[in-house]
């Protein structure tokens, strides 16, 4: 429905779609919420329906001051806002949740801006799950310095009121003094000054500024106040400041609910010196210095929840920062979430991170535990399109209506934390698992996929052997850059295996052409793709590859493990192995990295082998290369049915022109 609304206001209109959506929904959400739901429709005339559109928006601006700026009146045409108003008149916009104002700020703000700044909108189940973890209470405050669209906000609100059963005035005594939001994006922080003003009916403490601002940063650079006037100042608008302005003593917040921005670099000297993770340093990405803000702006023993990209949980590059979370606050639990999760925006990878930040004499124990678990149901398919519980359908509450697994994950997690880490039930099915600080990897790894249970669901390698013992990585190479003396080169990529077959057209290229570094590959080899392997790039390589002659050296992309036998008897019987369903449980468990996952080759040659499966290695392996070798014999055939067809189409024309000559 905005997709076809947003297309309509876009169609010769010339003006800001974002702007004039907005009005469009805040009018029809004012005449739904004020009782009547029979003014927003298409009238007899042009001049009617632009009338009945002004007077819902004059009546929602004084119910709700500043809801739509400063700019109140409809822009586009006359006989353009009717259709709009005829499109959008059937629909309701408020529903349980405000979903589809939601929506709104989802496609239209995303799409428009917050990508290229790595801001992705968070899904409404991932917000929820995080509130029944933190579960907070009516005594407690509530901040997110990222707030977006302000769903953290909302759904804590939500949470409160539903488990606090408050009465009118404590709600908004609720509302006004324990609910804090900040952003600097100017359209953000209409959306969610919108909805939390809908949901409070008055205004909410949603402020713009820039939340890595500390007090006392002193430069001189433009900054916006929450009046959102742009000016310069020699100590800049921070959060600490604006909760001082209205609660004079201030020693942190009850808790943090935040999802900060994925990509970007903060390289301005006056923030950096500011933080640890800055000194000395001319950049430092911005999730980096969130994270660290975080800590600093949570009371003592005040939880937080934060979602950050994979990378940050396991890459070595940002083992300080793990060292230095863990110092300052006690990590309770790391949760995985899939990797349709942020689509259609993005692919990053992204976990959830919960912590408690430490009382002031406490310090950290080898022996403290940390819950990891695992989502494999995000809720969404490959398109970000969200999937529907069968038996409960589509609805405004996507909590319950999105089939995920959230659910049973806040269960464990909230055990978890209630017994002060030290145990959890056993009855879920739920993957997850429990470490000691003591026992992770080094640098305090805590991605959830390196302790995935999943990883020993093969049988013992102590009654088998392991691929390392009938196979072996060969890493010959061949550079771009070395002399070239008339070599010819088949290179294959990733894509070009699939499924046990290697798939190639391609033409033989010099050496100056094959791009980047490659790996030579020989018949009989097994090549296995360490990117993304639920894609099982797994393939035998036999002789009769089309275009590969003794004049023609086979290379292989380096994404490419290649596998040659130790003893020269055949290992066409691993392709098999590779492609089964066990084995592909471990390779994908054992994936790491955002946009591009990948297991290392440690995790491929450790892989058992059954013996009994071992037993019929020549067998199998013959068995691989007969049906390679049909699969080769299809490809000729249909290549000469290929080439009959197309020629046929020629003879024919050239017969046609035959004819007419006559």
């Amino acid at each position: 429905m905005l997709l076809h609304i947003e297309e309509l206001v876009a169609a010769n209109s010339g003006e800001d779609v974002f702007e004039e959506v907005f009005k469009l929904l805040v009018a029809k959400l004012w005449d739904e919420r004020s009782g009547k739901r029979t003014r927003f429709h298409s009238r007899g005339s042009e001049r009617e329906t632009v009338e009945g559109v002004r007077r819902l928006l004059r009546e929602a601006e004084n119910a709700w001051p500043g809801i739509l700026g400063t700019d109140r009146e409809p822009r586009i045409s006359p006989q353009h806002l009717r259709v709009c108003v005829g499109a959008l008149s059937g629909h309701v916009v408020g529903g349980t949740n405000l979903r589809v104002f939601d929506g709104f700020f989802e496609y239209l703000v995303t799409k428009t801006a917050k990508g290229a700044k790595g801001q992705y909108f968070t899904p409404r189940h991932i917000i929820e799950f995080c509130v029944q973890v933190l579960r907070p209470t009516q005594a407690e405050t509530v901040c997110d310095p990222a707030c977006g669209s302000g769903g953290f906000l909302l759904h804590s609100l939500n949470h409160v009121q539903e488990y606090g059963q408050l009465s009118l005035t404590e709600s908004q005594q609720y509302y006004r003094k324990k609910l804090w939001g900040f952003d600097l994006d100017a359209r953000a922080i209409r959306v969610a000054n919108s909805l939390m003003l809908i949901a409070g009916n008055e205004r909410p403490n949603i402020i713009r500024l820039n939340s890595l601002i500390k007090p006392n940063t002193s430069n001189q650079f433009p900054i916006y106040s929450s009046e959102y006037v742009r000016h310069s100042v020699e100590n800049p608008l921070c959060i600490e400041d604006v909760y001082r302005s209205q609660r004079r003593r201030h020693v942190g917040f009850d808790i943090i609910l935040t999802n900060p921005p994925f990509a970007g670099e903060v390289r301005e000297r006056h923030i950096l010196d500011s933080y640890k993770s800055g000194l000395d340093k001319t950049r430092v990405e911005r999730d980096i210095l969130f994270l660290e803000r975080c800590i600093q702006l949570l009371s003592p023993g005040g939880r937080m929840g934060i979602v950050l990209p994979h990378n940050k949980f396991a890459s070595s590059a940002f083992a300080y920062m793990r060292e230095q979370l863990s110092r300052e606050a006690r990590i309770m639990a790391v949760v995985g979430l899939g990797r349709n999760t942020f689509l259609p925006h993005t692919h990053q990878k992204a976990n959830i991170l919960f912590v408690r930040k430490r009382l002031g004499n406490e310090l950290p124990v080898a022996s403290e535990r940390v819950l990891f678990a695992i989502s494999n149901k995000d809720g969404k398919n490959s398109k970000g399109q969200f999937v529907f519980r069968r038996d409960k359908p589509s609805s405004d509450d996507i909590w319950k209506s999105v089939d995920h697994d959230l659910e049973e994950i806040a269960c464990i997690v909230k055990e978890f934390i209630d017994t002060s880490s030290t145990s959890v039930s056993t009855k879920n099915s739920t993957l997850y698992s429990v470490r000691r600080v003591d026992e992770m990897e080094k640098s305090i790894v805590l991605a959830p996929e390196r302790y995935d249970p999943r990883k020993t669901c093969l049988p013992d390698a102590k009654a088998s052997v392991t691929i390392a013992s009938v196979a072996q990585v060969i890493q010959q190479t061949v550079n771009p850059n070395g002399q070239s003396d008339g070599e010819q080169y088949l290179v294959l990529d990733t894509s070009d295996a699939k499924e046990g077959v290697v798939v190639c057209r391609k033409k033989a290229v010099n050496r100056t052409e094959i791009g980047s570094t490659k790996k030579r590959v020989d018949r009989g080899c097994v090549i296995v793709s360490r990117l993304r392997p639920y894609l099982r790039q797994v393939a035998f390589i036999d002789a009769q590859l089309p275009r590969w002659t003794e004049e023609v050296q086979l290379l292989c992309s380096s994404e490419f493990f290649v596998l040659r036998s130790v003893d020269d008897r055949p290992i066409g019987f691993l392709v098999p192995l590779l492609l089964s369903s066990p084995v592909q449980s471990v390779l994908a468990a054992s994936q790491e990295g955002g946009h591009h996952p990948r297991f290392n080759q440690s995790t491929l040659m450790n892989l058992p082998i059954p013996e009994a499966y071992l037993e019929r290695r020549d067998a199998d392996s013959q068995k691989v290369e007969e049906a390679v070798a049909m699969f080769r014999n299809y490809e000729r055939l249909t290549g000469q049915l290929v080439d009959n067809a197309g020629n046929t189409f020629q003879s024919g024309s050239t017969h046609s022109q035959s004819t007419e000559s006559k």
